[in-house]
């Protein structure tokens, strides 16, 4: 799935559109297969096997195969995650990503020594990916040091890097906030959050849900059963009136959106007033105004918008992917919750975000658009 992401990613970068934001910067898209080593409770599984509870069986033994088929797929691949992650394997699940995680990391710094002290790490989470990084980076220090030792220990429930930015894809992270009945708030010392008030930001490691992180994004397919949005869990009364923002699609070429960018531009050039655009994001219409590592200028808006910037330079956390059309929801339902890899709206969004600059998504006509409740 990663492959088919990087295939794609690759192949949006090269439109003059992302070429132009990229500015010959790279990005890598690397694995974390956390499942294929995780060894759920063996030690027990010989103790039962030494008083005759022997018998194991699997998933596949006790589904019912011959009725709908593909739900029972769906349900067998996606939503046996949940209860694993909310039962006592929860620890040994998240040890596991952040064993490989970290395994990964310090194999790609062994290739390219700079890359600690002068590179970013973004995370693409999917599904259970999303809360089981949010429990990680939740635990994670404000601020990692940069790797100077190959060998260097960390505890076994983070990350051995820095995440800058964080995209969440299919996600059920509001589920567990809910439960959990906390909320989302950004942590203190990062990006945007260096000045901010204890209204704001707050420097809390260890409590669920303030992670360290710059930027939080939720993205999800209207039709995924599995995806929930997450704009109720910064602050309730506000998201009320904050729809998700759609992503743009480039199913026919990101160069009419290059063009409609660079029009833009000329008519600007030419015209004593300014041009205003069509579509704005709740950070232009709401003016919430932010520098980069924080500085004189605080995020500014009333606490819920404040919030809201702090966790992301948009002013939300929720965004999805306009669909085609398809026959039916239920019927897209059954392949939404994978279809986010193999995606070329997401990839050339995700690619926008990382290298982007304000002017850059405004030119180019990429930025993602404010629209009516999704």
């Amino acid at each position: 799935m990663v492959n088919l992401m990087r295939i794609i990613a690759r192949k949006q970068a090269m439109s003059p559109a992302l070429n132009s934001i990229m500015r010959s910067h790279n990005v890598q898209f690397l694995p974390v297969q956390w499942r294929t080593n995780l060894k759920l409770d063996e030690d027990e599984s010989r103790r039962r096997a030494e008083d005759g509870l022997d018998n194991r069986f699997s998933l596949a033994d006790i589904t019912l195969k011959k009725h709908i088929p593909m739900i029972r797929e769906l349900s067998n691949e996606v939503l046996i995650d949940i209860p694993y992650f909310m039962s006592h394997h929860q620890m040994k699940m998240i040890e596991t990503v952040c064993s490989q995680a970290n395994r990964t990391y310090r194999l790609w710094c062994a290739r390219n020594p700079s890359f600690s002290t002068t590179g970013r790490v973004h995370v693409v989470a999917h599904s259970l990916g999303a809360p089981l990084c949010a429990h990680i980076l939740s635990s994670q220090p404000t601020l990692q040091p940069p790797l100077t030792d190959p060998l260097m220990e960390i505890p076994w429930n983070q990350f051995l890097f820095n995440v800058s930015s964080l995209f969440m894809i299919g996600s059920p992270l509001a589920v567990f906030l809910h439960i959990n009945q906390v909320q989302l708030i950004a942590r203190k010392g990062r990006e945007r959050t260096m000045q901010s008030p204890s209204d704001e930001a707050l420097d809390r490691v260890g409590l669920f849900g303030c992670m360290a992180v710059d930027s939080v994004y939720n993205i999800f397919q209207l039709s995924d059963p599995i995806a929930y949005k997450l704009n109720a869990c910064v602050d309730s009364a506000r998201a009320a009136g904050l729809p998700p923002i759609a992503i743009p699609s480039i199913t026919g070429t990101l160069l009419g959106s290059f063009q409609k960018g660079v029009s833009k531009i000329i008519d600007g050039l030419f015209s004593s007033a300014p041009t205003q655009s069509g579509t704005a994001t709740p950070k232009e219409s709401e003016e919430i105004v932010f520098e980069l590592g924080g500085g004189p200028d605080k995020l500014q808006g009333s606490r819920a918008e404040r919030r809201f910037a702090a966790l992301n330079p948009h002013g939300a956390i929720d965004f999805y992917l306009p669909g085609e059309g398809g026959i039916s929801e239920y019927v897209d339902m059954i392949t939404a919750h994978s279809s986010y890899w193999g995606d070329s709206s997401l990839a050339a969004f995700i690619l926008a975000e990382i290298f982007a600059r304000k002017e850059d998504l405004a030119r180019t006509g990429l930025g993602p658009q404010l629209t009516a409740e999704a």
